[in-house]
């Protein structure tokens, strides 16, 4: 009865979002939406909360011992929420330093260290989140941990051109993402849910080729200020959180 309660108070029409796209007539789209819905529970949908005041728990590395034959790194900073001016910004450092051609390839990647290696942004309502982390060889974490932090520190010292091609490659992957109804649709649908704004695929893509160096830099300060903070799983031996937090110190 709980599951029958929360499905009918939760999806019902007035909560609904409904995404159109392609060649139709917005009123007998809406009037066929209306039909299609009428016998649908009608529980309205909640006024909006306001903004929830979040102070980010930054600061710690934790060691955990695990069977594995590759360390696990995860890592974590201090984000942008959904509704915020930088979340673009956010997107396009996240494509400088984690991109396929970004940073951290360079670093890690084409030298061997990692296997793996990532770096990318979550944004929410409220707050935001930077993470990242990589999978290496567990004889060469502190090693790992240190070019990855470098490639942080690096960063800071982006060209022009490299910083054109982040953007770039983030336009045109949202454009060449809309190019199905499908994706379309989706990308339409999640940034009305987000934000309630309707933001096409050619605006998004304006938006990005807008942000400019100082907005990613500022960021960029932001995560190289804050304490390191994240988790390191693996068959490490006598290798303590203390011996990584000075192995991987990212401090300016």
């Amino acid at each position: 009865m709980a599951c029958l309660r929360a499905h009918l108070s939760h999806y019902s029409a007035p909560r609904t979002l409904l995404a159109v796209s392609g060649a139709f007539d917005p009123a007998q789209a809406r009037a066929w939406a209306q039909q299609w819905a009428a016998d649908w529970p009608q529980a309205a949908a909640d006024a909006p909360a306001p903004p929830a005041h979040l102070e980010p728990v930054v600061g710690g590395l934790r060691v955990l011992p695990a069977p594995l034959e590759r360390t696990q790194v995860a890592l974590a900073w201090p984000g942008v929420g959904t509704l915020e001016n930088r979340r673009d910004a956010a997107g396009v450092l996240s494509e400088l330093i984690g991109g396929d051609n970004g940073f951290l390839y360079w670093a890690l990647l084409d030298t061997g260290l990692a296997d793996s290696a990532d770096f990318g942004h979550l944004d929410f309502r409220d707050c935001g989140v930077f993470e990242g982390g990589f999978s290496c060889d567990p004889g060469r974490t502190a090693e790992a941990l240190a070019a990855y932090q470098a490639a942080l520190r690096d960063a800071q010292d982006f060209t022009p051109q490299q910083l054109g091609r982040a953007k770039r490659k983030l336009a045109v992957h949202t454009l060449a993402r809309a190019e199905t109804p499908q994706g379309r649709l989706f990308a339409l649908g999640l940034e009305a849910a987000a934000t309630g704004q309707v933001v096409t695929p050619e605006a998004q893509a304006a938006r990005w080729q807008a942000v400019s160096a100082d907005e990613v830099r500022a960021l960029l300060g932001n995560i190289l200020a804050a304490p390191l903070t994240g988790v390191v799983l693996g068959k490490l031996g006598d290798l303590a959180a203390e011996d990584l937090l000075v192995a991987g110190s990212h401090k300016v």
